[in-house]
């Protein structure tokens, strides 16, 4: 295979990978062209990198797009402009590695971003993180919002989020990190991690798949942790493919949730309603349709403005 043709699926894989989340079978897939020959890891990183650079450039120039929009359009000329970078060398793909990269989502938007040490980072809603890569660490501070991160195993390389005061480094893992008003929630889904506040580098704890550690920002004491069920670590992340899910959640956590998510909010206007459980699954983006869920399940009723869909008692 010529180095060429290398460069081009590099290209590809990028391209996929911005375009729409990639499916279990074709993370599989790249997984697989990635381990093939060394020379695939290389070019799938230089053209990360060109990317990034190409966004950049357009952000600096005052052009605004949606994310992946770009992409979602088979734009032949940008998927040109990534090859060309690719061609003219490497040199802009080491000060990429070693500068900061900022990331963040809009409200209701979500992201799945390839990292350049071929780690991935799932932005939630209203999320914001920067990133510095350098040859001994790799840093990440979680400013607001949550993200799911799959790590990619280096030993030489520490990969820590900084979230607030507490401190989460991955040992070979996939997790994700939670700023809210109350603390910081940490959610291992693979692998394990370490936690610490910091400061406290001595009190490290340990917390594995299937667990999670919460960290609160008005006490000193130390996280509390416990195990988690699978099925409701679905639920959890339920946000990664656009869903939200409840399960006897009271009506009042409900409409908060949803909330992180539209511009046009959910009031409920009975208050009696607030304590009240409610169950389902449903789309992140479609406020309308759990109100009127909701509503039927308690016995309410749903009046929608032009700003607001309320929820009261009949």
């Amino acid at each position: 295979m010529t180095d060429k043709s290398v460069t081009e699926q590099a290209a590809s894989w990028v391209a996929r990978g911005d375009a729409s989340p990639l499916d279990e079978a074709s993370q599989q897939e790249l997984n697989g062209w990635l381990d093939a020959d060394p020379r695939h890891r290389g070019a799938y990183l230089r053209a990360l990198a060109a990317w990034h650079l190409l966004d950049r450039g357009r952000a600096l120039a005052g052009e605004k797009r949606e994310p992946r929009l770009l992409l979602r359009s088979s734009n032949r000329k940008a998927y040109i402009w990534v090859s060309g970078v690719l061609a003219a060398g490497i040199a802009g793909f080491t000060v990429f590695q070693l500068s900061a990269t900022h990331l963040h989502t809009q409200l209701g938007e979500l992201r799945r971003i390839p990292l350049a040490d071929g780690s991935l980072a799932e932005l939630n809603t209203q999320s914001e993180l920067e990133i510095s890569m350098t040859h001994q660490e790799r840093q990440v501070r979680l400013k607001e919002g949550e993200v799911w991160f799959q790590v990619a195993k280096d030993p030489t390389r520490p990969f820590v989020v900084a979230a607030g005061s507490v401190r989460v480094q991955a040992l070979g893992t996939s997790f994700a990190v939670r700023r809210h008003a109350a603390g910081v929630e940490v959610l291992v889904t693979e692998g394990a991690v370490a936690t610490w506040v910091s400061g406290q580098e001595q009190n490290k704890l340990r917390v594995a798949a299937g667990s999670k550690a919460n960290f609160s920002e008005k006490t000193t004491q130390p996280p509390s942790t416990a195990p988690v069920d699978p099925a409701d670590i679905d639920r959890t992340l339920a946000w990664r493919e656009g869903q939200i899910v409840f399960k006897g959640t009271t009506l009042a956590d409900a409409v908060a949730e949803f909330n992180r998510y539209n511009a046009r909010k959910i009031v409920v206007t009975q208050p009696s309603l607030q304590s009240r459980r409610v169950v389902g699954w449903f789309h992140t983006n479609d406020p309308a349709g759990f109100a009127e869920a909701a509503a039927r399940m308690l016995g309410g009723k749903v009046a929608e403005e032009k700003d607001t869909i309320q929820i009261g008692g009949q």
